[in-house]
């Protein structure tokens, strides 16, 4: 009797439930239910209305029903708490030994160890890997050891030296930071260090690992919230099902979202011999590039900077599979200088923001590595000082460069990449053509300038690059200065690994860097997890839909197809790029009405949008129209539909003009929306 007469509060929103409780029912009673209705309709919170007057005003957020997502999204989740990514080694290219330089204890004759000659040969090592163009280093197994090197008035076992003497070099700090109370102790004492460049974090974690690598981080992040936090990602020959994964794209972007760490960097050695017994069987293998362009479109999706890497030493591995074909091996073969380049510079052409060597020192006997296992120079070290050399002398290039879009020129281009098409060459260049077996051909901006590199991806063969260029312009050298060269068709033989860089121009418009505005859910509308609905006090109801289908709209898919055509439908690109929401509206006798749908997109959002839109290439064409700039064109286009019955024009045909002036509230935009006349 008490819980029939509990009050039943209204409920049928999406997703609730409600349970009925009879707390003094005993066993073998009987029950029967009757009356139980559940409406199939879903009620807004805030049905309109109409009222016969001038203008009825539907807020976008009383939406009945929403999409669910079942269709193609892009959506992302939430970002704000993603680390962002500081570049260690501030107006410099970072360039990372992977493997400290090695401390080595020196033995004295009579017995015991000599402290003083251990330190300073490891000081010595330091301003060898300097020497070589590194700039930042991993530390070494012991904490205090590394102190000596982040600060001047420190000793090694009780030997005073300072081990960056005379070098500029910056420390990825590793040891010490096994609990929270080492992560406390010594990241709150290296903190302030001058020569601090980041805190290593986790290298190849397994999905399982992701919590952990969290855990770590927002310990570091809790005493240090200035410098690099660093992690490293397995490759894309990674077995998915074995670490987790239902796939190299979803990988990494769980572990974006899981970890929240700021910076992408993955360990993908293309250069491969699967016959360790004929070395002459050395190939790059076909999905290196597919895993340069998962990477970068990761780091373009979620604002953030990728590094990688290029193998210096040589090395054997087995794989057994048991039960299936015995076991194979493959063989990473000797390092070549134009091995190193082809892999160093096919990541600064899709944007890397950090290049690593791997290892720095020797971690086998006779594995070639810059420092060989008795701790010598080889002539790997040589190798990456030159490759080092014209890194930094290209820095006002690669340093801050954003890619735009890669193509191949190969016959078949390599999986996941795209072919290159006259309408991926920047202005100014009329075509790109090659003798051999296929170069990649990038398209950089950095700030005004823009970059179309042409890199011999060929790890064996010399070929020829023909540019034709349609107005002068200027070629970049390796020293990095410039010469003025005119109008015509030039032919350049490349090296493996080698490339010519065109300025085709300096007066462009800088890369917008702007965040998409996080999809906070608001207590508004509890009852759309779908849709991102988020209080903002300049909203004309103090609240927006965060996120128009997408809240990167520089990117259609997040995964990347295995075929070199990206070209989409425009039914894929509404879906992508839009949403659709159903209204209840009352009409309560026939009227004359003049409907005006609020803002449902943040003026931050949508200004950025309608002005710069995401230029087609990498991420997305559209089908038979592949210079389309969908998210520009169509930003604010709207179709309505009453009752299912289309309304035309199917598209507006007209939308407001993007205010010259940039006002935080949007108040320049409300202005001219509301003025048809300076619609566009």
């Amino acid at each position: 009797q008490a819980a029939r007469k509990n009050p039943l509060h209204k409920v049928g929103l999406a997703g609730q439930f409600f349970w009925l409780h009879f707390m003094d029912l005993v066993p073998t009673a009987n029950l029967q239910l009757r009356n139980i209705r559940v409406e199939e309709d879903e009620a807004s919170p805030n049905p309109v209305t109409l009222t016969i007057s001038d203008n009825n005003i539907i807020e976008a957020e009383d939406f009945n029903m929403s999409t669910t997502g079942s269709g193609h999204s892009a959506r992302q989740q939430d970002r704000t708490q993603i680390a962002g990514y500081t570049n260690p080694v501030p107006g410099e290219f970072p360039i990372y030994a992977f493997t400290s330089a090695g401390y080595t204890m020196i033995a004295k004759p009579e017995g015991g160890w000599d402290w003083e000659a251990s330190a300073k040969l490891l000081q010595k090592k330091y301003q060898d890997m300097y020497a070589a163009g590194f700039n930042i280093t991993e530390g070494t197994a012991w904490a205090g050891v590394d102190q000596a090197a982040l600060f001047k008035d420190r000793d090694v076992n009780g030997y005073p030296i300072y081990l960056f003497e005379n070098t500029n070099l910056k420390l990825m700090m590793r040891s010490g930071m096994n609990d929270n109370n080492e992560i406390r102790q010594y990241v709150g004492e290296n903190m302030h260090s001058p020569n601090l460049a980041g805190y290593c974090i986790y290298d190849e974690p397994h999905c399982s690992h992701f919590d952990d690598v969290r855990t770590k981080l927002d310990r570091v992040r809790a005493v240090d919230n200035t410098h690099l936090l660093y992690g490293n990602l397995l490759h894309i020959n990674t077995p998915p099902a074995a670490i987790g994964a239902t796939s190299y794209d979803n990988y990494v972007e769980r572990y974006i979202n899981e970890t929240c760490m700021g910076l992408l960097s993955y360990d993908y050695y293309g250069v491969r011999c699967n016959n360790p017994d004929n070395e002459t069987e050395v190939t790059l293998m076909p999905n290196f590039f597919q895993n340069l362009e998962i990477v970068s479109k990761f780091a373009k999706a979620y604002n953030t900077k990728f590094w990688a890497f290029t193998r210096s030493s040589q090395s054997v591995y087995w794989h057994e599979v048991a039960g299936v074909m015995g076991s194979f091996k493959y063989k990473y073969p000797v390092p070549t200088e134009e091995w190193m380049r082809v892999q160093a510079f096919a990541a600064l052409l899709y944007g890397a923001q950090g290049l690593q060597y791997w290892p720095y020192t020797s971690c086998d006997e006779g594995d070639l590595a810059p420092i060989d296992n008795m701790g010598n120079i080889s002539q790997t070290y040589y190798y990456a000082k030159n490759i080092n050399t014209d890194v930094k002398a290209l820095t006002w290039v690669f340093l801050g460069a954003e890619m735009l879009r890669v193509g191949h020129t190969n016959p078949e281009p390599p999986i996941g990449c795209l072919r290159l098409t006259p309408g991926m060459l920047p202005q100014g260049v009329a075509n790109v053509t090659t003798n051999g077996t296929g170069m990649a051909v990038g398209m950089l901006q950095n700030e005004t300038n823009m970059f179309m590199m042409v890199l011999n991806s060929d790890i064996h063969n010399e070929q020829s690059a023909t540019v034709t260029i349609n107005k002068d312009m200027k070629r970049v050298l390796m020293d990095g200065t410039t010469e003025n060269v005119a109008a015509g068709t030039y032919t350049h033989p490349l090296r493996p690994g080698s490339f010519v860089l065109y300025l085709t121009s300096e007066t462009e418009k800088p890369i917008d860097k702007y965040i998409s505005t996080p999809g906070q859910h608001s207590d508004y509308r509890i009852d759309a997890p779908d849709v991102a609905v988020a209080s903002n006090p300049s909203a004309s109801n103090g609240h927006y839909v965060a996120d128009m289908g997408t809240s990167s709209w520089n990117i259609y898919s997040l995964l990347t197809p295995e075929t070199a055509n990206r070209a989409i439908t425009p039914d894929q690109a509404c879906e992508n790029w839009g949403s659709s929401y159903n209204y209840t509206i009352n009409v309560p006798e026939d009227m004359t009405a003049d409907i005006y749908i609020g803002h449902s997109v943040p003026w931050n959002d949508y200004g950025r949008v309608a002005s710069i839109g995401a230029e087609p290439g990498i991420s997305y064409s559209i089908e038979n129209n592949p210079t389309l700039n969908w998210p520009k064109q169509y930003a604010a286009s709207m179709t309505l539909s009453i009752d299912g019955v289309e309304l035309t024009p199917a598209n507006q045909p007209m939308r407001p003009a993007v205010p010259e002036t940039f006002t935080e509230d949007g108040a320049e935009f409300n202005r001219i929306l509301a003025d048809q006349s300076q619609w566009v």
